[in-house]
């Protein structure tokens, strides 16, 4: 994950919520309008001006990411990108490609 988002809130890409216990994934999303319901995660990044979108990157419990699946369902939220979090590192979710290389001689 890169700054190529651009963020404009939510938690740093090197905060010290990624490392807590319970978290899982790391998503980045936009928000179509205000959600006032954004106030309830610890955000640490300033809001920009409410005519400009958020785009807002959050460490997220299993319960905290449903949420803002939830949140995607209901149009609420569009989301950019997800990656699960193990011990602090992110593992992005794409699935690798598998080389389709065969030795038939």
């Amino acid at each position: 994950m890169t700054a190529d988002f651009g963020v404009s809130c939510g938690h740093t890409e090197y905060s010290n919520i990624r490392f807590e216990d319970g978290t899982r994934h790391v998503v980045i999303f936009e928000a179509a309008h205000d959600l006032p319901e954004l106030e309830e995660f610890r955000l640490e990044l300033p809001i920009p001006y409410r005519d400009m979108p958020y785009r807002v990157r959050l460490f997220l419990t299993d319960a905290e990411y449903r949420t803002i699946r939830l949140w995607a369902a209901a149009d609420k939220v569009r989301i950019l990108h997800h990656a699960n979090v193990i011990n602090g590192y992110l593992v992005d979710d794409r699935k690798r490609r598998k080389n389709k290389t065969s030795n038939h001689d």
